[in-house]
Formats: structure tokens, sequence, C-alpha cells
């Protein structure tokens, strides 16, 4: 029997292949994205049938999920892990290709736009954000993939998901993707930020938190500098967590710092670290600041403000549609303004009592729950409309209910 056949037989061709080969030991943004969709796609009621493949570098992470009868989980090699930067990348999206001849009458979904099949219309992508096309200096790999590998793609592609509305007008003026065809889905906040209260090293008593990965868009240069002008009056230490290549790393040196005019034993970096730490630095945290240059949509604001933190953000790309009237805004190109940011919370308590309070409402408003069953429904709707040329709109409002299934099914490929 041919694959094409046995691969209907199986699945009665409601499959959905999966690729979130993304998904890695470490996890940034987009892994954490995968990570709590396929949580929640194991808990969710549904008749579809998911193939959903995997590096093995990731399986820290999915160890502890009970994925139930109707998900078949299958490990690939642990080289197409993003944790190898652009070699993993480049092996992901040749194995992205890959998929589409070995799964030929399925509906292949890319948690993100680096797992693109190159000719391939019965799929689905998430598009975080189009950052590369906006900052050509600072992405020049991706900018050139992005302007003619990837606009191409989109052309003939069943449907997009996008996680906010701002990204969603760049998708339309940018790539020229239809409106029509784009699905916006936000992201949600992990369980974990609302329940974990662990903490596994000391940390200071007064900091002020940055986290994300540590590169030229989140304006870490700008948070150094504004830091410059906070240190000389508040006794606050700044705690920076994230990813850091090795090309930035030559900002955090003792010299480096001393050049900021910052004592270095006044910043802390703090690499790799479990979530409930993490956790941790943001019930404790004066604030968290996030100057980021340009978001897609922007995880850790909601993080801090489910935990209670107030938080200080851009005014820029998706953050006000995602953080609403929950932060304090600054201008990323001005470090008084971002200083201006953290000071105005550090010393304004009724400020700060408002931007907590209102900050644990508008977390609540951003469930993972909600984002799978919206996934589903686009995943349903995608299969029902029976053609690979067909293009189609979502409705707005989710309709599934949530089961947890006793049983794991696991097939190593």
């Amino acid at each position: 029997m041919s694959m094409h056949r046995r691969e209907m037989r199986r699945s009665g061709n409601q499959s959905i292949v999966i690729n979130a080969t993304n998904l890695g030991r470490v996890l940034d943004g987009i892994g954490t994205y995968t990570l709590s969709l396929l949580r929640e796609l194991a808990l969710l009621q549904t008749p579809l049938h998911f193939i959903l493949y995997v590096n093995r570098a990731s399986w820290e992470h999915l160890a502890s999920i009970r994925f139930p009868g109707n998900c078949e989980v299958r490990q690939v090699s642990h080289l197409l892990s993003p944790d190898y930067r652009f070699r993993g990348h480049l092996l992901s999206l040749l194995f992205a290709n890959f998929l589409s001849y070995k799964h030929p009458t399925s509906l292949i979904f890319a948690t993100s736009q680096l797992e693109a099949a190159f000719f391939r219309t019965n799929q689905i992508l998430t598009i975080h954000d189009v950052t590369p096309l906006l900052f050509k200096k600072h992405h020049t790999k991706q900018y050139y993939f992005y302007k003619y590998v990837l606009r191409r793609i989109l052309r003939g592609v069943r449907g997009v998901i996008t996680p906010s509305q701002h990204t969603k007008q760049q998708l339309v003026r940018l790539l020229g993707v239809p409106a029509a065809n784009i699905s916006v889905i936000h992201n949600g906040v992990q369980q974990a930020f609302l329940s974990a209260r662990t903490q596994t090293e000391p940390i200071p008593e007064q900091f002020i938190l940055s986290i994300g990965r540590i590169v030229w868009i989140k304006n870490i240069v700008g948070l150094l500098r504004a830091f410059s002008l906070l240190a000389p009056r508040f006794p606050h230490k700044l705690v920076i967590v994230g990813d850091c290549p090795t090309s930035a790393s030559r900002h955090f040196t003792a010299a480096a710092l001393q050049g900021f005019g910052i004592a270095p034993d006044r910043v802390i970096f703090r690499w790799h670290i479990a979530t409930p730490e993490i956790v941790n630095l943001y019930t404790k945290a004066s604030a968290l600041v996030f100057p980021s240059f340009h978001e897609g949509f922007g995880l850790p604001p909601l993080e801090g403000m489910s935990c209670g933190c107030p938080v200080v953000v851009s005014n820029v790309g998706s953050l006000r549609e995602v953080c609403g009237d929950a932060a304090v805004y600054v201008d990323p190109h001005d470090p008084r303004s971002i200083a201006e940011g953290i000071q105005a919370v550090l010393t304004d308590e009724s400020l700060r009592e408002d931007k907590v309070d209102k900050g644990r409402e508008r977390a609540r408003l951003f469930s993972w729950r909600d984002s799978a069953r919206e996934h589903v429904r686009v995943f349903s709707q995608a299969l029902s409309a029976g053609n690979a040329q067909t293009r189609y709109t979502v409705p707005t409002k989710p309709a599934l209910g949530g089961m947890a299934y006793p049983v794991m099914k696991k097939a190593s490929w």
C-alpha cells in the first residue's frame, strides 16, 4: 500500500501534522508558544488526529504531558533544535519540506514562519512577527527569507495565524497577505506564573527586572543607559535574564558597565533559569522593564502582570494592544524616557498599585486554553473546506470544551 493511502486510511484524511521542531531545550518566546499550545491540545476534546514532530532536545519539556490517543508524538534529531541557532533553523526548514513530501494528504501546521514548506498549499503557518523586514541591518539573513521566500509561500497557504492585530496589519502591508486569510489568536499566560512561588538562589531585596533574549531588538543598551541615570538616586540593582549570544556579551563586562557609568556590582546577569525561579523574580521585582524596539506580541509583560509586578514597556509594536492601560509606556529610543517611567513606578505608590491591579486583570484575559481552542477551530475549518486552494475566514468565538485524557501514545520516527 502506498504511503499516501496508508496515511488516508489511518486518519480518515483528518490528520493534522504539527511541526513543533522549533521547541528546544532553552525556551524562547516561540518555544513557549509551541510548548503551551501542545500542553493545551493534549487536554482538548476533539475528533482531530494530530501527528506531532518534536526534536529530542525538547523532550524534557514534553515528558510530563499525557498525550491522548489522537496525538502521535514522533521524535526527530536534536540537531533540528533552535539551540543550535542558524544550523538548527536551517535543518528545521529542510525538515519541514521533507514533511511536505512524507504527508502529502495531511494539513500541516508549522508553529513558526521558519518551518514553512516551500511548495505546499495545504498548510497553516503561525507568523509571530515581521521584525526582519523592519530592521534589515540586524536581520540580514532573515530579511531576504521574509522578503522573497516567505512572501511567495504565503500566497498559497490555507491560512496564517498571528498573535496580534498589529502583526496582522503588517502582514497585509509588507507581505501582501489578504486580511481574510489571517486569524489573530492571542498568546496566553502559563499557569505557572499564577501558582509557582519557589526561590532557588538569593536575589537582592530591591531590584529592577528585565527578561527576554539579549539581542539588539530588546534594547538592553538603552536599558543600561536608563539605569545609569537612576543608579545614583536609587538603591536598586538591575537583574537581566535571558539567552545571550556571544555577539551581545561584550556589553556586560565590568569595563563596559563602567563605561555606562554603572558599578559592575549593580547589575546581575542570569542566562538560563527555570520557570519557578523566573516566577520568583517577577513576584519580588520592584518593576519589570521591557523597552523593546518592536514586538509582535510580548509575553514577559503579561507574565509579570500575572505575578503582580508593575510593568514599564515601550510604546511601540503590539505592546499597547497587549498591555492596554495596565502598563507605564516609554519611548524606547530615549533612555531618559525609560528612566522616567521606571522612576514613576518606584516613587508613585498610587500609580504602582493601579498598574498592579490592572495588570492582574489584564493578564487574566489571555489564556492558552482559549488560544488552543481557537487553533482547533482554524484547523477544523481548514479541513472542512476540503480543497487545498480554498481560503477561509475564522469565527471569533471559541466553542470547544476541555477534557483530560489518561493515556499517552508516543511513536518515535
